[in-house]
């Protein structure tokens, strides 16, 4: 494969790829099995995906860069509103990544602009290099991820709540569980009904990752959460009253038997319930999500009052993103 600094490129869609290709595209730069199978179910349970699934930079039959595209669902204030997302952006290790990335980027954006979405979204890690070039084509901070680690001996561990890996029905459970509590909410506060099927079967939820937190016979809340060597990482926590944060992270610690324990927090109430238990102060992380509005007289502060980022009410999770 000849470098992609003197070739040009077209821009076409995964129906016109190899599938091998792609997959071979994603071990190489993302260490992701994109495999022909795996891109058919997600295509099949995702409503979230585009028509056209995800775009590619291709010259003489290679590929030298990918860009997944998904109309995200969320709340504004004056009600329902998708918004576009890109994920799985990369990029061929011998291929002119700025070029490519650029022009993947304006692609999506202009099948963004004919499907209606007025903002694009992409969650990524500031260390990257690609967050410059997300930079470069005027994205901005929406979100920033923060997270706060304590050893658990030295937090509050009282709780009345029940941490349990649930049975069949435990991602119906989940998803109702969501729903019921994010009425009123803003931002990404409206999921498929079988989105946590869905993040299952796709991989973005690990098998075991998914708790239920009960207070005896009623579901409080569910977690997910990853336990590895030790330490408890509470990627996702949602709870009825998130007063009771402190007590489900307790649930969870107890039921796991960790030693430590890192929480992503979101929520300003949640970290309040923390700190109160003794956990030390959130610090943020190198994780983000970026925003570009997509048409003139739009602005990266009106995504931020449209969807209420920086309230009490605003709602994010990273399994929101686009993958």
């Amino acid at each position: 494969m000849k470098s992609s600094q003197s070739v040009k490129f077209d821009v076409v869609p995964y129906d016109q790829v190899d599938s091998t290709d792609v997959l071979e595209l994603n071990l190489l730069s993302l260490d992701y099995p994109l495999t022909p199978e795996r891109a058919a179910l997600i295509r099949r349970l995702d409503p979230r995906t585009f028509p056209c699934f995800a775009l590619y930079a291709v010259e003489k039959s290679s590929l030298y860069g990918q860009a997944l595209l998904y109309r995200l669902p969320m709340i504004s204030k004056d009600g329902p509103e998708d918004v576009g997302g890109i994920g799985l952006m990369c990029t061929h290790p011998r291929a002119n990544t700025h070029a490519i990335v650029a022009r993947l980027l304006e692609e999506s954006h202009e099948y963004m602009r004919q499907a209606g979405l007025k903002f694009s979204t992409i969650w990524t890690s500031r260390l990257k290099a690609s967050y410059r070039q997300y930079q470069d084509s005027r994205y901005i901070d929406a979100v920033t991820s923060s997270t706060v680690l304590a050893r658990c001996a030295n937090v509050n561990l009282i709780t009345d709540l029940a941490a349990e890996r649930p049975g069949s029905r435990g991602s119906d459970l989940a998803g109702e569980f969501y729903q019921r509590t994010s009425k009123g909410r803003l931002g990404f506060a409206s999921r498929h009904p079988r989105f946590f099927s869905l993040m299952t079967a796709t991989g973005e939820i690990r098998p075991g990752s998914l708790w239920l937190l009960w207070d005896g016979d009623a579901l409080a809340g569910y977690a997910v959460a990853r336990f590895e060597e030790g330490v408890l990482k509470v990627d996702e926590l949602r709870v009825s009253d998130n007063n009771t944060a402190a007590r489900a992270v307790a649930a969870l610690i107890l039921k796991t038997e960790s030693i430590y324990v890192q929480v992503s927090v979101q929520n300003p109430i949640l970290a309040s319930s923390l700190l109160e238990a003794g956990y030390p102060t959130p610090v943020p992380s190198w994780n983000s999500l970026v925003v570009k509005p997509l048409l003139p007289g739009l602005s990266a502060e009106d995504f931020a009052l449209r969807f209420g980022i920086g309230t009490g009410n605003f709602l994010f999770s990273y399994l929101d993103t686009a993958l």
